[in-house]
């Protein structure tokens, strides 16, 4: 009974094997050879091919990343103590903050346009030496991308002492544009020039919580007076962006002193309150060219008083009040290109070839509070 049944089995299982098998080969025939990740050595833009192209409607299936060290350990020339110290103690860019610069994700069509202009988004962050986006595989009718990228060094230390005309100058501080491989930027530093000794804490943030909102922050303190400022901004981050604004507050108290050869001879306290709100709107990137309006507010309110020290300047100042409203109109052809080596050192750089129009106006009334 069971060799019956099995007899019986037997030939429509082989139609659906015989089906079948054909079919899995020429799926595994249509699809490019595995990934291959880049290597320290890789040569960025100037070492491309000309990328091949693919049907209309192709999906993105896998997203690649490869994160390359400061030095090319691989390298000879780069094989010593000091660049593998290098390449330990600073933490390389997390994947995480690589893909938040990224303007496409799986599933999504693939376009060559979109790939190259994240490309150009991954290069204007100061923590990448360099940075590349390039399609290395096509199977079962999906594109699989490698987002490559180099890191560069980003713990900077300072250190100066001058002295000239009988004044002596120092500054001294800490920056690291990259802290902890999160893209954030603090720096740190104290220092006296000729005018105040002072000591500041900024911080710079390009994706606030994970998101495309920007935020700068900068504390001042001097021995004569203070810089308070902040700024929140969703930018035009990438040419079909549709809406963009930011808010600016800032306050400052100083003392502005007045030379004659090289001596201070009068001074005003001067205190500065600069507030500013903007909105920008647009219908995205059409027939190759963007078009952006913007309208924002702005107030200014600089007042003088007497300092504690030395007299007034003969001609004092007048305080002075800005109030206005002013408008924003912005022309960007989508028209880039790609040099090498042309003005950075061994670095790749993106150069707009396009018509790049852009005007503000505004009108400082008395309706509006203005002096």
């Amino acid at each position: 009974m069971k060799i019956a049944i099995l007899n019986a089995i037997s030939p429509p299982l082989m139609l659906l094997l015989n089906w079948i098998m054909p079919s899995v080969a020429v799926a595994a025939e249509d699809c490019e050879p595995a990934l291959v990740p880049a290597t320290g050595s890789y040569r960025f833009v100037q070492g491309q091919t000309p990328q091949e192209t693919y049907p209309a409607g192709t999906a993105l299936g896998e997203i690649h990343f490869t994160r390359l060290p400061i030095f090319d350990e691989t390298n000879p020339d780069e094989n010593n103590p000091l660049f593998r110290w290098a390449n330990r103690f600073h933490i390389l860019t997390r994947e995480t903050m690589v893909s938040q610069q990224l303007l496409f994700d799986s599933g999504q069509t693939y376009s060559s346009r979109i790939l190259e202009e994240s490309s150009r988004l991954l290069r204007t962050q100061g923590y990448f030496y360099d940075a590349e986006i390039r399609p290395v595989r096509y199977c079962n009718e999906r594109i699989d991308v490698e987002v490559i990228t180099k890191d560069n060094w980003s713990f900077t230390p300072n250190m100066s002492i001058d002295r000239s005309g009988g004044e002596n100058t120092y500054s001294i501080g800490l920056r690291d544009s990259n802290i902890l491989g999160l893209g954030k930027q603090l720096t740190v530093s104290s220092g006296r020039d000729l005018d105040r000794r002072s000591s500041e804490l900024s911080y710079e943030d390009n994706n606030v919580l994970g998101s495309r909102v920007t935020n700068r922050t900068t504390l001042i303190d001097s021995d004569d007076g203070f810089m308070r400022a902040f700024e929140l901004a969703l930018p035009f981050f990438f040419l079909d962006s549709r809406q963009s604004w930011s808010v600016r507050i800032e306050d400052t108290e100083r003392q502005d002193e007045q030379y004659f050869r090289g001596d201070d001879v009068s001074e005003v306290k001067h205190n500065i309150e600069d507030f500013e709100l903007e909105y920008g709107f647009s219908q995205g990137l059409v027939n190759s060219t963007v078009k952006r309006w913007g309208i924002g507010y702005r107030y200014r309110n600089d007042q003088f008083g007497l300092a504690d020290e030395l007299p007034p300047p003969l001609q004092f100042p007048d305080d002075k009040e800005l109030s206005y409203v002013y408008f924003k109109y912005e022309v960007v052809q989508d028209y880039f290109d790609t040099a090498f080596n042309l003005d950075q050192i061994y670095r790749t750089e993106d150069i707009h070839l396009g018509h790049h129009l852009s005007n503000r106006f505004g009108i400082a009334a008395d309706a509006f509070g203005s002096d």
